[in-house]
């Protein structure tokens, strides 16, 4: 076992020869530990875009009135005084 960590390699045991041989059978533990905790609640979401429904989303942005969506909000704005 080759290892660049300290420590990673422990317990090794050197178990009988391996049949007629003067090879013998080695059993070892690693020991992985993260370098950190990580908190599942601070995991970014990925999302597989490529598995999207392109078609139906075009369809659906499509069917949308975009002008009249874009002034609407521009009217609500103008109202609320954020303009």
């Amino acid at each position: 076992m080759f290892t660049d960590e300290e420590n990673i390699v422990q317990d090794i045991q050197v178990e009988e020869a391996l049949g007629k041989s003067d090879h013998a059978v080695l059993h070892w533990r690693v020991v992985v530990e993260p370098d950190t905790i990580c908190d599942r609640r601070n995991v970014a979401v990925k999302y597989n875009y490529w598995k999207g429904d392109l078609v139906s989303i075009e369809k659906h942005l499509n069917e949308i009135d975009w002008l009249k969506e874009m002034k609407n909000r521009t009217e609500q704005r103008e109202k609320a005084g954020s303009i």
